[in-house]
């Protein structure tokens, strides 16, 4: 970072690490790594506890005696600076509470103890900010390698204010940004009040509890959309407490039941709830016209040419076209009717971490699917296909799916298995009534999150606009703005470095003299 003394304010002035620091260091990890710390003793500090926002002790490691002691030269005081210097933290900064002075650090970690005229915190706060930042993050730095050395560390070029500036830029900051981190604090409990309604598992938890919840006549969870369910902002404002509710009755019934199965197959063992009037318990066999999967012969590879389909591209509910990999139309041709899903149809995926993401089907573009995707042909009983989408993405169907998978390596769900998996049936219209509210609520909960995204890009914003301010000499009043309006002289920066270099010189007299002396 290049050091212009004309962006300095008045009495400022650029110095070097090397300048201000008694201390810059690193420890290391004792032998055995992680085997070898204890619940108890000498906390030893690592880059996991080296935040922007403040040390966190929540998962310090700790050391014997003997470990400690080999680590003596890692000792921290309470005050000094902490800056990870290798991995993704590289970077992170903060300070040393009182109460860990006499830790270690280990070798992701490095201490740098000021001398007086220079203040840890001010230090610590100017690392910190995005200048320093994004040198940190250059090339020419630790990107390439994620890793700081003592001597680029030893030479950061640092903006050193008169001291009594220095103290009131810290206390400025410390004011503000406990005010930014305190907005942050609120924003980052916002995802668990917003429960019920996020992207993935939460959404599958909402319209789990939905089957018994939104139909006319339940006596679970409500009076039902036909009695309690009129008014849309009654149903939003009231959803997150009775979908809380419902998901812990339905979990709690779930665990002391057996499994259900289709009437018509005889297959029933004990229906886990007792169902609204006019729903009953069906089966995916009785729904679909054939489950099965796709191709499995090789299949020649094109650059343009018929989409295919692989797990990869089933997302949650909807298909994914990018980056696909394409074969030739003749090879398309040659392949099983069942093997070219069709509009309306649901795609399930089989194997694998990523089993039972489920897909409907809404495009008239040909494509065929791999035999890591599973097809459902609806053309037995009348079913609304959004609806059953759902009915996959629910706990109920994507507890199956764990619980019947086999494999080790892979784990897999059958598509034999699959099709006699239980289906909340309701009549056709309060299935296209429930998939609308669902949706609904789904997309206010997508609002809602866009919201805490940008408050969270804002929040982040602030807390560099002010950092960047404040060693801008724009945050407080300067020393010399002051000095002038109060009648008074001030020690400038540069005269406060000329005195911190003379009296490190004059410490260093004696120990040249000392070493002299024994040769």
């Amino acid at each position: 970072m290049n050091a212009d003394p004309e962006e300095l304010p008045e009495g400022w002035a650029w110095t070097k690490v090397s300048d201000v620091a008694s201390k810059v260091g690193s420890g290391a990890t004792p032998k055995g790594g992680s085997e070898s710390y204890h619940k108890t003793g000498i906390p030893l500090i690592r880059s996991m506890n080296v935040h922007f926002a403040g040390f966190r002790a929540d998962r310090l490691a700790f050391l014997d005696n003997e470990q400690a002691g080999q680590l003596k030269e890692a000792s921290v005081e309470a005050g000094d600076v902490l800056l990870n210097i290798t991995g993704a933290s590289i970077g992170r900064v903060c300070q040393v509470p009182v109460s860990l002075a006499g830790a270690r650090v280990n070798q992701h970690v490095s201490i740098i103890r000021t001398i007086e005229g220079m203040l840890p915190g001010f230090l610590a706060k100017y690392i910190s900010s995005p200048d320093v930042q994004r040198m940190i993050w250059s090339e020419e730095y630790g990107v390439t390698r994620q890793a700081l050395t003592k001597g680029q560390i030893l030479d950061f070029d640092i903006p050193l204010p008169p001291l009594a500036e220095q103290k009131r830029i810290v206390a400025k900051l410390e004011t503000l940004l406990t005010r930014v981190n305190a907005a942050r604090q609120r924003l980052a409990k916002v995802p668990a009040l917003l429960k019920p309604f996020p992207p993935i598992r939460p959404r599958r938890r909402l319209f789990g509890t939905t089957h018994r919840g939104l139909a006319a006549g339940t006596p679970r969870c409500g009076t039902g959309i036909n009695a309690d369910y009129q008014d849309t902002d009654r149903a939003q404002s009231s959803c997150s407490n009775r979908l809380s509710n419902c998901e812990e009755q339905w979990k709690s019934v779930a665990e002391e039941t057996g499994q259900p199965y289709s009437i018509r197959q005889g297959l029933i063992v004990d229906e886990p709830l007792e169902l609204p009037d006019k729903w009953e318990w069906v089966v995916w066999n009785d729904l679909a016209d054939w489950i099965t999967y796709g191709f499995t012969r090789p299949m020649p590879h094109v650059a343009r040419g018929i989409p295919i389909v692989s797990a990869k591209n089933v997302r949650d509910g909807s298909l994914q076209f990018d980056d696909i990999e394409q074969t030739t139309a003749q090879a398309f041709a040659a392949l099983s009717e069942k093997d070219k899903p069709r509009r309306g149809e649901i795609l399930v995926t089989k194997d694998g971490a990523i089993r039972g993401r489920a897909a409907l089907v809404e495009t008239d573009k040909p494509f065929c699917i791999t035999q890591a995707v599973a097809v459902i042909r609806f053309g037995g009983m009348s079913g609304f296909a959004p609806y059953l989408l759902r009915v996959i993405q629910s706990p109920l169907t994507q507890r199956q799916i764990e619980e019947e998978s086999s494999g080790t390596a892979i784990p897999h769900i059958s598509i034999t298995d699959f099709g006699r998996f239980p289906v909340p049936f309701p009549p056709l219209a309060e299935q296209h009534e429930i998939v609308r509210r669902v949706e609904a609520l789904l997309d206010r909960a997508h609002r809602i999150e866009q919201r805490l995204a940008a408050a969270s890009r804002r929040v982040d914003m602030l807390t560099q606009a002010i950092l960047a301010q404040a060693f801008r000499g724009e945050l407080v009043p300067t020393e010399a703005e002051l000095a002038r309006r109060e009648g008074r002289d001030y020690e400038p920066a540069a005269v406060l470095l000329e005195r911190i270099r003379a009296e490190r010189q004059q410490q260093e007299k004696p120990k040249r003299a000392k070493r002299h002396s024994t040769k």
